[in-house]
């Protein structure tokens, strides 16, 4: 199966138009409305605070976002669904906004998301600093859930889509990614979910799917 199907999968988006990585030349987006250049010239002089989700669905596939031209920070690569704190926010206010943000996911009210929590805390540079002591807060909340590519709606980067672990290796990832995803797969939170997930029926194929191939 070749990287385009694997991270496609059995679905397809009804809600935005899908590019991946070897489908031909990128349309070019237009610049979202989001991190100004002020706010970054401050994250390279500061430590940021960063929340963060991942989602896992039933086949053990990761939610993450391919970034686009305009990102300020690591543009055209993969990275995970999330941004800031707001200064009066909690990381974990933050990681429930950001989600809804990038996707329209509310995992507070979603029956679809499960067991929603607190996976990594830790420090490491997300963006360029000024000096090498400085780095970035993170924090990393991750959940199980029956949502497919049809469910989200990305409202930032190129695409945000269910992507299969196996082909980490094959995409370019961000600075955090690179270390924070194989740490994920090889953690006991990520494999129970992966077990759970795999013991529940999987989700109904509307009828306009029935019959086509993946």
């Amino acid at each position: 199966m070749g990287l385009s199907a694997r991270l496609r999968g059995t679905t397809r988006d009804r809600t935005r138009r899908v590019i991946l990585p070897d489908s031909g030349p990128r349309a070019k987006s237009s610049p979202p409305e989001r991190t100004s250049l002020a706010s970054m010239s401050q994250c390279r002089t500061s430590t940021c605070r960063l929340a963060c989700a991942v989602l896992v669905d039933q086949r053990g596939w990761l939610l993450l976002q391919e970034r686009d031209e305009f990102a300020p920070v690591d543009p055209d690569v993969w990275g995970l669904v999330g941004g800031h704190a707001h200064p009066e926010e909690s990381f974990a206010e933050a990681a429930v906004r950001e989600l809804a943000e990038e996707t329209e996911i509310d995992v507070m009210g979603d029956p679809r998301v499960s067991n929603w929590r607190l996976w990594w805390a830790g420090d490491l540079p997300a963006a360029p600093k000024a000096t090498p002591d400085l780095t970035d807060s993170w924090q990393i909340w991750i959940g199980a859930t029956t949502l497919t590519d049809d469910d989200v709606v990305c409202h930032e980067g190129r695409q945000i889509v269910f992507v299969d672990p196996q082909t980490l290796p094959e995409l370019q990832l961000g600075r955090g990614p690179q270390h924070l995803l194989p740490l994920l797969c090889a953690s006991s939170d990520y494999q129970a979910m992966v077990r759970e997930g795999l013991s529940k029926p999987a989700p109904a194929i509307a009828a306009e799917d029935a019959g086509q191939a993946p």
